[in-house]
């Protein structure tokens, strides 16, 4: 790979010509000209979420344990979400849409809590998601 010169032609180089894209996928990862990681991440969870629903039958099976749940998570869906992360420059953004992900992921795995004052089946608050994998 070479760098091109200020004032070469950046479509040819060495007589072989080439397209310009302002992102391209390197080694399983979406680089962008503008190293805005904001759209890796959105595919990152993306795929993480068809992998968490291809296994939709194991997380809602009632056979299968919290903590061999947590372990597929751990094991499958976290990998696929966290591929690459090491490079990622977060913003606030992105790191709260990585954070509901893992919440809605949580909240599959840990299941409705009864609520005694209204009588109805709840979704559980993020304290009450701390408390069930910690």
């Amino acid at each position: 790979m070479e760098l091109i010169e200020s004032g070469e032609d950046p479509s040819e180089s060495e007589n072989l010509a080439y397209e310009k894209v302002s992102d391209f996928k390197y080694l399983g990862a979406t680089l962008s000209t503008k190293n805005d990681w904001s759209k890796e991440i959105s595919i990152r969870i993306n795929k993480a979420q068809r992998t968490f629903y291809a296994l939709t039958k194991f997380f809602t099976s009632k056979m299968l344990s919290r903590k061999t749940k947590a372990r597929l998570y751990v094991a499958i869906i976290r990998p696929t979400l966290t591929y690459g992360c090491e490079a990622w420059t977060t913003t606030k953004q992105t790191e709260r849409k990585l954070r509901t992900f893992e919440h809605r992921i949580w909240r599959k795995i840990c299941g409705p809590v009864f609520d005694e004052t209204t009588g109805n089946w709840r979704r559980r608050y993020n304290r009450e998601l701390y408390e069930c994998w910690n």
